[in-house]
């Protein structure tokens, strides 16, 4: 506690730090942070002379890690590809379009989006990649970048929109 009389104390400078150390070096990396102990059962078997149920316990701590890891970009892949979605219904020509995308797998490759092509014009699209999964979220990503940047681009008809984008 920041306000406690051993931080007000001649050393309270040298806690602060520690303590904010201690909380960064945490929140950078809760994985490895969680697995000390795991790495010094490692050792112990090590020093014990059990190298097999020492290999066995690494292959396991292993495992692990990429779980997490494959669990943390996972996660950032569906975030990003939450954020690509229209956040609210668009109306236009008395028209109200909303919908929602419920992926199969953490992240897949289902989206839509519906934009102004002037006057009463209006463009909706519809995408659903091939399979599931980060690579499916990386391929609709890739169009939906190619659609953003093209969108506000002057096309007489949105036959020739869809057609620059088809050539990209």
């Amino acid at each position: 506690d920041y306000n406690s009389t051993t931080t007000q104390s001649d050393n309270g400078e040298l806690l602060y730090t520690l303590l904010d150390f201690l909380r960064v070096e945490a929140s950078y990396d809760r994985v490895a942070w969680n697995l000390k102990p795991v790495v010094f059962t490692h050792e112990v078997l090590v020093r014990q002379g059990r190298p097999e149920a020492a290999e066995l316990w690494r292959q396991a701590v292993a495992e692990r890690v990429a779980s997490e890891r494959m669990k943390r970009d996972l996660q950032l892949a569906r975030e990003i590809q939450a954020g690509m979605l229209p956040e609210e219904s668009v109306s236009i020509g008395g028209y109200r379009v909303c919908g929602r995308v419920v992926p199969a797998e953490e992240a897949g490759g289902d989206y839509y989006d519906v934009f102004n092509f002037g006057g009463e014009q209006f463009v909706l699209v519809l995408g659903d990649a091939a399979g599931h999964g980060v690579k499916a979220c990386m391929s609709i990503m890739t169009m939906h970048t190619l659609i953003s940047m093209m969108r506000d681009r002057d096309f007489p008809t949105t036959t020739e929109f869809v057609t620059e984008v088809n050539q990209r």
